[in-house]
């Protein structure tokens, strides 16, 4: 149990819960009590609470049919990406999803991962397969995540969808370090990553990393919550596997502000909405996909 776990089962508005009240009772406590319990953590306290929930819900993670397709802005980030054989870091990697298609250059491989359907069309019917290659290296603090994405790595060789030259590397960092020890980049992507589980103390020594670790004329692009559309910054969220996850919810202007001091000038900005399995909008605008260039 983390720190962040102990504060919420030590507050007294939780801790009168009876034993049948329901997921949505105990959710509506955690929204009201979610700035108190920041309050008496460290960032290093809630850094670790997401690295060891990650750790401990991978399996539900790997299996959840939402993380099984790309996103439509990976594809978009390829494009930017300025030639084959480009270098670029994953930021929050997880099971290794978009690393491996960034990879691996096989079409039917890279077919199977563009199932998403989003306004009505699934990713392959929107957009062609992406032909080009990249060099990529995934990085993320869960040790969990990181196995699950080596292991279906080492499948994917194994059946000969990934060539020699071709693999992606898997390494553990610590959310709180800088990405500068990794060497200079064309570009950096994170996926519903950096900015989902940062806090709000973290932000400009974060983007002051992305900044220096990209090349100029390098990319930076990133999807997050738009913390606009959910009006705080952040969440505790009560999960199927009974932990509390952590989610931030950054102001997307603040983040351009923030990376325009730091030398990354915003090229694009899109919003998306949440939706039902039937395209019915649930919340308008929840998703944010930013495209930084670095001058």
């Amino acid at each position: 149990m983390t720190k962040l776990e102990i504060a919420v089962l030590n507050n007294l508005q939780y801790s009168s819960l009876t034993a049948t009240a329901t997921k949505k009772e105990r959710q509506d406590v955690l929204d009201k009590i979610t700035s108190e319990i920041m309050a008496v953590l460290t960032t290093t306290e809630i850094v670790s609470h997401v690295q060891e929930i990650y750790n401990e819900t991978i399996d539900e993670y790997a299996t959840n049919s939402l993380h099984q397709n790309i996103v439509d802005e990976l594809i978009d980030f390829m494009s930017y990406v300025p030639h084959d054989n480009a270098l670029v870091i994953d930021v929050g990697c997880g099971t290794g999803r978009d690393a491996l298609f960034m990879s691996v250059s096989d079409q039917e491989f890279r077919k199977s991962l563009m199932g998403r359907t989003k306004n009505g069309q699934t990713t392959l019917e929107k957009f062609l397969v992406p032909t080009k290659a990249i060099r990529v290296v995934g990085i993320d603090s869960s040790l969990g995540m990181l196995g699950v994405a080596q292991k279906w790595q080492s499948s994917l060789i194994q059946s000969g969808h990934l060539k020699l030259g071709e693999y992606p590397r898997f390494l553990y960092h610590d959310a709180t370090k800088s990405l500068e020890s990794l060497g200079k980049v064309d570009g950096i992507w994170s996926c519903a990553a950096l900015f989902t589980h940062t806090p709000k103390e973290c932000l400009v020594e974060t983007i002051n990393s992305i900044a220096k670790t990209v090349k100029q004329g390098g990319v930076f692009y990133t999807t997050y919550t738009n913390g606009r559309s959910e009006e705080k910054y952040d969440k505790l969220l009560l999960s199927s596997t009974g932990r509390i996850k952590y989610f931030s919810h950054p102001d997307p202007s603040d983040i351009a502000e923030i990376a325009r001091q730091c030398g990354l000038v915003l090229a694009q900005e899109q919003y998306s909405n949440m939706e039902s399995a039937d395209g019915k909008i649930i919340k308008k605008d929840l998703f944010v996909s930013q495209l930084y260039r670095k001058k």
